[in-house]
């Protein structure tokens, strides 16, 4: 198949209709992960944005050898030059020294799932490459300030925003967020939003109950979750760091929510467990740059780890982070 054919067969697909041949030269461009971005795919989850030089490039491929074996499912392969990744009936995608971004889809795929996991995992080792720290968050903005939900998948982290959304708090991120250290003249480090989509449950629409939200876009097939694009309200530009909370769970019988301060060291583990793709830190300059990101915040942003038991009702343990908010809010001043 020609290159201007799988164009034109992917950009169908993704919009469900019939699409014009798209010259070779139009190019999108998007703001997004604190970097300018310039692409041949077409992103509904990212805000359109005009700058002359762009971060990272973004191309659409076709007919080039696979990388893998032929046996080979899923595979991947990380350094600060070059990453690789091999998503079987999804695409074959490669990330050079985090400024360029190939993408070969597969024949038959989904173009939302290609652009899932380009979003996710590939621009994940870009900014990686680039030296930056990806955060494991979720957050909100409050008094002009970036509140941070961090935790493993499956913590809260998108339920607890949607909520606080509900309440009339203004959506930052979802999943993601790019940590950079306080530059010169500033007092705080700075959170740069991924991208405007907000994922949820099913079970967690069905408890917020917020007509805003809907089913219209599933995540990934087989599954009840559900993106919601924010364009409108999200806005790509960095935010300082006001408060970060660690959610988790307890199995103990009481009490149903608690939290506590962390400190020194127990804040700076906290953060450290959550930096997203961990898996792909092994460089020494990669650890160094991280760990100096991770101790800009520890002393400076409140961390504090927020616990609740499963059965735990999500407006109640809002409720209590709306309380510790105001608090955390009253000690920085």
């Amino acid at each position: 198949m020609s290159r201007d054919m799988l164009w034109a067969t992917f950009a169908q697909a993704m919009t469900g209709a019939t699409v014009a041949m798209k010259p070779r030269c139009e190019t999108y461009r998007y703001r997004a992960f604190g970097i300018n971005v310039r692409s041949e795919i077409e992103f509904p989850e990212l805000n359109e944005a005009a700058f002359p030089d762009a971060d990272i490039e973004i191309s659409l491929i076709y007919d080039t050898p696979s990388a893998w074996p032929e046996s080979s499912a899923n595979a991947w392969r990380f350094d600060m030059a070059a990453f690789r990744l091999r998503l079987a009936g999804i695409a074959e995608y490669e990330v050079d020294h985090g400024t360029h971004i190939r993408v070969t889809p597969s024949p038959d795929a989904d173009p939302a799932q290609v652009r899932i996991h380009l979003l996710t995992v590939c621009m994940a080792a870009a900014l990686m490459q680039r030296g930056r720290l990806l955060l494991h968050a979720s957050g909100i903005l409050h008094q002009g300030r970036a509140l941070l939900f961090a935790g493993e998948s499956g913590s809260g982290k998108s339920s607890v925003v949607a909520e606080l959304r509900r309440r009339g708090y203004r959506f930052l991120t979802d999943d993601t967020c790019v940590i950079e250290p306080p530059q010169e003249g500033a007092a705080r480090p700075v959170a740069h939003p991924s991208y405007p989509m907000l994922k949820l449950t099913a079970e967690t629409l069905d408890k917020i109950g917020d007509p805003r939200y809907d089913r219209s876009l599933r995540i990934w097939p087989g599954t009840e979750k559900y993106g919601q694009i924010l364009r409108e309200e999200a806005d790509s530009h960095g935010v300082e760091i006001g408060q970060i909370y660690v959610l988790g769970y307890t199995e103990a019988d009481i009490p149903v929510v608690s939290s506590e301060l962390l400190y020194g060291n127990e804040a700076f583990l906290a953060l450290s467990r959550h930096i997203y793709r961990r898996e792909f830190i092994h460089e020494s300059a990669l650890q160094q740059a991280h760990l100096k990101t991770i101790g800009s915040l520890v002393g400076i942003i409140p961390v504090r780890y927020a616990t609740r038991r499963r059965d735990a009702d999500l407006g109640s343990f809002c409720d209590r982070i709306e309380e510790w908010m105001c608090k955390n809010g009253s000690e920085e001043g």
